[in-house]
């Protein structure tokens, strides 16, 4: 809209372009204060306040009712508070938002194997919506640990105990290779840091050397 604007001169611009802008400008401010919402609920959660982190993430969804992030944001919050119901209509809302969220499909199946009847029919039933989701997630994602994980332990109560055993291999899998990655990715920024420091006292042989360590 302002490229658009400055494309044309001031005694140019009618009346609905500066509605336009004005109108832009309100949005942009409504997103930014969805943004900042969110960011606080994080503070408040890291300090325990898990009311102040739901009234923010709540005040976040009002300001921008179509962000599926601020929606399953505010879903896990209930959730992880005990308020499922409210928990569950959230994470649906931000699915039908972004049906391809992989998070959002792993923390609802999370929900369907703890959440829903105790009665024999129902609990299978919340099993089979359970695996339903954490199957789409981990499609969508095959190394998403966390999706892999879910999705063992939902198989395993769906007596698909082979499949479950199977995931349950892959995301120990999962979760020793991210450690591994983890380690290498600080000694390659130990490597890189020591390299700098040869360059700087002109050791550029050692620095040579070292930089080939770290790729």
């Amino acid at each position: 809209v302002r490229w658009r604007l400055s494309t044309r001169t001031q005694a140019g611009q009618d009346a609905d372009d500066r509605d336009l802008i004005e109108m832009a400008d309100r949005l942009v401010l409504l997103v930014g204060k969805g943004e900042l919402y969110r960011a606080l609920a994080g503070l408040a959660q890291l300090h325990l306040d898990e009311n102040k982190a739901i009234d923010l993430l709540e005040r976040a969804v009002r300001t921008t009712l179509n962000n599926a992030a601020a929606h399953k944001a505010l879903g896990r919050a209930y959730v992880e508070n005990g308020r499922d119901a409210e928990g569950y209509a959230e994470l649906v809302i931000a699915l039908l938002l972004d049906p391809d969220d992989v998070e959002a499909l792993t923390v609802l199946g999370r929900w369907h194997l703890t959440a829903g009847p105790e009665e024999r029919d129902g609990a299978g039933e919340n099993v089979a919506r359970a695996v339903e989701a954490l199957e789409r997630a981990v499609s969508l994602d095959t190394a998403n640990r966390l999706a892999v994980q879910a999705l063992a332990g939902a198989l395993i109560r769906a007596g698909r105990v082979d499949e479950g055993k199977q995931r349950l291999q892959e995301s120990e899998r999962l979760q020793a290779q991210a450690i591994e990655d983890d380690r290498r990715a600080k000694a390659a920024a130990v490597l890189r840091l020591n390299a700098e420091m040869q360059m700087a006292k002109g050791d550029h042989a050692g620095a040579v050397d070292t930089w080939r360590q770290s790729l």
